[in-house]
């Protein structure tokens, strides 16, 4: 027996038609048993990366909204640090934008952005930058503190910068965005993208505060907050390696304010 010409099965050869082929090829709708070379791959493709989009921020109310982080020791950071973090208000009140360990952040008071942490002997140090971002308009501010110096960047330019002593942090403490710690001087405004190092990242300073918010995987920050992006209420995911996510303290929803 030969072949099959529809419907059928063909012993040895071919199928024209709906059939399926015992040994060598299917012309439509059939199987091929061996010989048919394996199909085309191009169904599935190579999966692209999605493109990076900021479409939230956390709008804080300046009263007792902040987002409160736990006490995890690998926020403990002894020496050299960088947070970054993109941020909008008009106060000219003292307020807090981020805190760690109760021992070093950035606030600002009268337009000013103030990098501090306190040294061994329990003394604050501060960096006041020259110049103030009270505005109304969203500014990346960008600091770093080194064994050696301290540095802050405002929309990825050197602002400021000292040197200083030694950093020493004996405890982990609360860490908060927005605050203090527990609320005290809150801040009133909006802030987006929050990131923080255990490392000097003054040489992407540039790269990272310039233009718009950018994606920070590529310079593997130890807690990157993104601030609604991916994030499902009360919860801030850490994008960074930490595994320090926050949880929002009196309010529970996103703003659609951010950087352009």
């Amino acid at each position: 027996m030969a072949n099959t010409i529809d419907w059928g099965k063909a012993s040895v050869n071919n199928t024209i038609d709906y059939g399926q082929g015992a040994i060598d090829n299917t012309i439509n709708w059939g199987k091929s048993q061996t010989l048919s070379p394996s199909g085309e791959t191009n169904i599935t493709g190579t999966p692209s990366t999605p493109p990076f989009i900021n479409t939230k921020s956390i709008a804080l109310d300046g009263v007792d909204d902040f987002v409160a982080i736990s006490a995890n020791s690998n926020l403990q950071i002894s020496d050299t640090f960088t947070i970054s973090q993109w941020v909008k208000f008009t106060s000219t009140s003292q307020m807090y934008v981020t805190n760690f360990a109760n021992k070093f952040g950035v606030y600002v008071q009268n337009g000013f952005v103030y990098l501090v942490f306190r040294n061994l002997s329990n003394s604050q140090i501060t960096l006041q930058s020259a110049s103030t971002i009270n505005d109304g308009n969203y500014h990346n501010v960008t600091v770093v503190k080194t064994s050696s110096t301290m540095a802050i960047y405002i929309d990825g330019t050197l602002n400021a910068s000292n040197t200083n002593g030694s950093l020493g942090i004996t405890s982990a403490l609360s860490n908060a965005i927005g605050s203090l710690f527990n609320g005290a001087i809150p801040f009133n405004g909006t802030i987006d993208e929050v990131a923080i190092w255990n490392n000097d990242q003054s040489a992407n300073a540039s790269a990272i505060g310039s233009t718009i918010p950018t994606d920070l995987s590529t310079y593997n920050p130890l807690s990157w907050w993104r601030c609604g992006d991916g994030d499902s209420a009360p919860i801030l995911s850490d994008n960074g390696s930490g595994g320090n996510d926050g949880t929002m303290v009196f309010f529970n929803t996103f703003s659609t304010d951010v950087p352009t």
